[in-house]
């Protein structure tokens, strides 16, 4: 029998780069009428994809691009993506589901929504070619802000560890990859973010440095609450 990758790679699929998304749909806005059955554009990666111009039947592997199309009033064209419970929007909400991660999408659901267009982050080459001594996952955090817990930071972290074509970057020999959650990338809490960076790049620097521990205090100090859920994976290096 011929696993899902096997039969995935022979079907006719256009993918391409989720950044990639909105330009592509300001640039089938701007085609004449009649316009072409496809149109050729430069992903993130500077490779040249044709795409259909009129896709009816996408598939959008994470939230982002969703919302662009969506806002555009294409949404009904969406047939599936991953984690629609996470999505603010309803319309997104109600899609059917490919799974709890985009990097290792259901395969075989994929194939029986037989999309024409599927919308993915192409960031693995980007990463090979350049090496990284450290990887830093940023997840999505969903709705609320607060519902990641440490077994889903510590799924991602295993999901990049164990990806085969990552397995020769310094970052994963080292054992150097993190995960942080959103929140702690902007905003007032940004701070609590950078002690987390400071921890894991300069352990020897900072060994007394509880990012955690600051947290709880920032959090109970200046709004009077308790710190709860997951917010950097691995906790302490």
């Amino acid at each position: 029998m011929q696993r899902p990758t096997q039969i995935l790679m022979r079907k006719t699929l256009y993918m391409v780069a989720a950044a990639t998304v909105l330009w592509f749909l300001i640039a089938v806005s701007a085609l004449p009428s009649p316009c072409p059955a496809t149109i050729v554009v430069t992903d993130e990666m500077g490779s040249h994809v044709s795409l259909p111009t009129k896709p009816k039947r996408m598939v959008v592997l994470t939230g982002y691009p969703a919302e662009v199309i969506c806002a555009l009033g294409a949404g009904n064209r969406i047939v599936g993506i991953c984690s629609p419970e996470k999505e603010f929007l309803p319309e997104i909400r109600r899609k059917p589901s490919l799974g709890q991660s985009s990097v290792n999408p259901n395969l075989e659901k994929l194939l029986e929504l037989n999309p024409d267009l599927v919308i993915a982050y192409q960031w693995t080459k980007w990463v090979v070619q350049k090496d990284p001594d450290i990887i830093i996952k940023i997840p999505r955090s969903g709705a609320t802000g607060v519902d990641i817990s440490t077994g889903y930071l510590k799924q991602l972290h295993e999901e990049i560890m164990q990806r085969e074509e990552l397995r020769r970057l310094q970052a994963i020999r080292q054992n150097r990859v993190f995960v942080i959650h959103p929140r702690l990338c902007a905003g007032p809490r940004q701070i609590i973010g950078t002690a987390y960076y400071a921890k894991w790049f300069y352990p020897a620097l900072f060994p007394d440095l509880d990012p955690g521990k600051l947290h709880a205090q920032m959090l109970k100090r200046f709004w009077g609450l308790d710190l709860h859920g997951a917010w950097g994976y691995p906790e302490n290096d």
